[in-house]
């Protein structure tokens, strides 16, 4: 059993995280500035208020845990295009100084939750590998790559253990639609107020979806295990336009949405498919077991509350 500290475990991969990391037995610490009593809990975790970008509230939590889960983001994609200053200094420079805490604190393992969207950049049709390069066309993906590449640091100079997941795009039950932080949910929103979705370029832009359970569900059963690998795609391996997600909530809605076509945006990457056989052959799981139209049509009923 572990004594694991979640950072940013309220949000919406945290949350999940924190109830499968119970479910396995471990002892949980949620840090969060939304860890108040007004947002909902998962019973038998401990929670902490805090900000992160204070390195004295962190620096308390840390020297409490063996294990350090990292998912704190201040910035998006889309954010950090008009913002780079302030991703380096709340993102990468804030992580810095959590490493030297965990190093200082002699923490078994930190866990990072970085990005497979956006840190590859564009790409040839073929699934990414984790040992392809790697060319990041926003502020935010190069802060994910940075911050591996620190943790690859101090592995070596301070012995300082981790490992990196790179996930695709997450959805499900929970997503704010606000702030570009997903196709699906804004999909979800738009259409069940009557309004149509904006596409950035000819709709014709492929990702790669997982669904939030399975992402929790593999974070949790696989952060405990020795390998000789440093760095994971956590995705569903499967590509899907942006068409296809559109004709898929549209499915589930049962009804159809509008479409607003706008030019394409010069940071987005016009297709990113996650190769997960490493993780696949490394824990012998599934990293996907929900498949899209499952994993929308869940979606659309939980949105319908």
């Amino acid at each position: 059993m572990a004594r694991v500290l979640v950072l940013g475990g309220t949000g919406f991969i945290g949350s999940r995280l924190v109830v499968e990391l119970l479910a396995e037995g471990h002892e949980v610490t949620v840090f969060s500035r939304d860890a108040v009593d007004s947002r909902p809990r998962a019973s038998g975790a401990i929670y902490v208020r805090g900000d992160f970008l204070d390195p004295r509230e962190v620096g308390a939590v840390v020297r409490e845990a063996s294990h350090v889960f990292h998912l704190v983001s201040t910035t998006t994609p889309i954010s950090s295009a008009d913002e780079a200053a302030v991703d380096v200094e709340q993102n990468v420079m804030a992580t810095l100084r959590l490493l030297n805490q965990c190093a200082d604190a002699r923490i078994e393992k930190v866990i990072f939750v970085s990005t497979g969207g956006a840190i590859y950049g564009h790409y040839p049709g073929r699934p990414l590998r984790e040992d392809d390069a790697t060319y990041p066309v926003s502020p935010y993906a190069i802060g994910k790559l940075s911050i591996e590449g620190f943790l690859r640091f101090y592995r070596v100079s301070r012995g300082l253990d981790s490992m990196v997941f790179r996930i695709s795009n997450p959805y499900g039950p929970g997503q704010a639609a606000a702030g570009g932080h997903g196709l699906i949910p804004t999909c979800i929103q738009r259409a069940m107020s009557g309004l149509p979705v904006t596409i950035f370029g000819d709709g014709l832009m492929v990702r790669d979806y997982v669904f939030v359970d399975d992402v929790a569900r593999t974070l949790a059963t696989t952060f405990v295990k020795t390998t000789e690998h440093h760095t994971f795609n956590l995705g569903s391996g499967v590509g899907s336009s942006v068409t296809d997600i559109i004709a898929a909530v549209a499915s589930a809605l049962g009804s159809d949405i509008g479409v607003d076509f706008q030019p394409a945006r010069p940071t987005d990457v016009d297709r990113v498919i996650l190769d997960v056989n490493r993780l696949r052959e490394t824990f012998k799981l599934e990293p996907a077991t929900i498949d899209l139209p499952t994993g929308i049509a869940r979606t659309v009923e939980a949105a319908h509350g």
